[in-house]
């Protein structure tokens, strides 16, 4: 096989491409295998005559077509990593000349762009330290404590987090207004679910007890008949429950996770919490290592490949909100947004994402990283048992020629975190000291001896 590549304007590449003698017949007897049991020659069984006899009935370029079919392929994914190009769409692909001799066509195709690449080799970013405050573990332990709490009904008078069940009815001016009414309604004092003021002046009632509310709605409030204006609500208090959170001691604690004591469900407490914040730490400095290499990168980037990450990101959505039992489209409309709006949204995360993955094949490039046969097969090992699929089957779905420059461009990314700096946070400006004002001397109070002489 022989190949010529130009490359022209646009990222655009013209290969002509030569499969010789020997190749093409290999494909014209794959061709015949695959046919020869659909056709029928008359003096043999069905099915059985001799590729020459059909070449003599039918003419020698019988099986070509199918053997083209059969070859291109292949060629062209050897012409491309040949060349070590790039191509980003489908090729248009056209045959100029075919014979027993073998064929040549021509393909014109988009490739990825050129890329330059600015500081990349140790970059420097600060990092911050993982902490774990005491608000940190007290905080955990306030949610678990909601989340154990139980309610009872309380005689006595709400107070702040208490919940509620009341009938009101509201008025303006007098007259009573849409939207005002409800019976039975369940309101957490401090929740903010009502208009300011409301909530604060139901705590000290009890249940049985009636009450106006007196509260002005806001300016910017959603109804306009009602922006601005001040407002009776008449409340009856039916219930009031009372959250009971359960004590902090060591009961708490063997209640709620495998530990004897509360010292010893703090520490672990702790591990959780800093693992978490490490994580968070890492992930954080790897994204500022990537926006800070990204401040030298220069490309043009094809709306293609653009549109194409986007597709892949609404898959992912699509797949991540069918977890949670939503279509898509039911996604959309609980959002309210449209898929234009969706995908606008999206779209400075799928450049993002389309120029870290060029800036690290190029790193690749740039630093002579190689994908070996025994790293292309462990992969399609690893992507088989993920995915529960035979070993085949993921070869078909992803070529080699994918494969090698996913993998390339994950060791570009390691070889960028690997070799970037970790700068020290800046240490906290010293508090200034608090001024003082200055004292005035006292004054000695005056005597019946001054003026004499002493």
């Amino acid at each position: 096989m022989s190949v010529k590549v130009e490359r022209k304007e646009n990222d655009m590449v013209e290969m002509e491409v030569t499969v010789g003698r020997e190749e093409f017949e290999k494909a014209v007897e794959t061709a015949f295998r695959r046919s020869a049991h659909k056709i029928n020659v008359p003096g043999f069984r069905h099915g059985k005559a001799p590729r020459k006899i059909i070449e003599k009935m039918y003419g020698g370029s019988f099986f070509y077509e199918d053997a083209v079919d059969i070859s291109f392929p292949a060629a062209y994914e050897d012409a491309v990593a040949e060349y070590n190009l790039d191509p980003i769409e489908r090729p248009d692909i056209n045959i100029t000349a075919i014979s027993g001799d073998g064929y040549t066509f021509t393909a014109s195709v988009r490739v990825a762009p050129e890329v330059k690449l600015g500081e990349y080799k140790g970059v420097s970013v600060v990092k911050n330290k993982a902490v774990c405050t005491d608000e940190d573990i007290n905080a955990e332990l306030e949610r678990l404590r909601t989340r154990n709490a139980r309610v009872e009904t309380s005689e006595e008078p709400l107070e702040d987090g208490d919940t509620a069940v009341i009938d009101f009815e509201g008025f303006v001016d007098d007259t009573p207004f849409d939207g005002g009414k409800a019976e039975n309604h369940s309101l957490t004092i401090g929740s903010g679910q009502f208009i300011p003021g409301f909530e604060e002046q139901l705590i000290g009632k009890k249940a049985g007890d009636s009450c106006d509310v007196n509260v002005t709605f806001p300016e910017e409030y959603h109804a306009e008949q009602l922006a601005g204006k001040p407002a009776v609500f008449k409340v009856t208090v039916r219930e009031a429950k009372r959250t009971l959170k359960p004590e902090l001691d060591d009961e708490f604690a063997k209640d709620v996770s495998e530990f004897d004591t509360l010292d010893e469900f703090k520490e672990d407490i702790k591990k959780r919490v800093l693992e978490r914040r490490e994580t968070e730490v890492k992930d954080k400095f790897e994204s500022d290592v990537l926006e800070k290499m990204l401040e030298g990168f220069e490309a043009v980037i094809p709306d293609i490949m653009v549109e194409e990450q986007l597709d892949s990101l609404m898959r992912d959505l699509e797949y991540r909100v069918s977890m949670q039992g939503l279509e898509l489209e039911q996604y959309l409309q609980l959002t309210g947004q449209s898929m234009d709006e969706l995908r606008g949204q999206q779209r400075g995360a799928a450049e993002r994402h389309v120029k870290c993955d060029l800036a690290f094949r190029k790193i690749a490039e740039l630093e002579g990283f190689t994908v070996t046969e025994q790293e292309l097969a462990d992969e399609y090992a690893k992507l088989a048992e993920r995915y529960r699929m035979p070993e085949k089957d993921i070869r078909k779905a992803i070529s080699e020629r994918s494969l090698k420059r996913d993998l390339l461009g994950l060791k570009g990314s390691e070889f960028l975190i690997e070799n970037a700096s970790e700068l020290a946070p800046p240490a906290p400006k010293p508090r200034a000291p608090r001024k003082t004002k200055k004292k005035e001397p006292v004054s000695q109070p005056e005597t019946e001896t001054k003026g004499e002489e002493q």
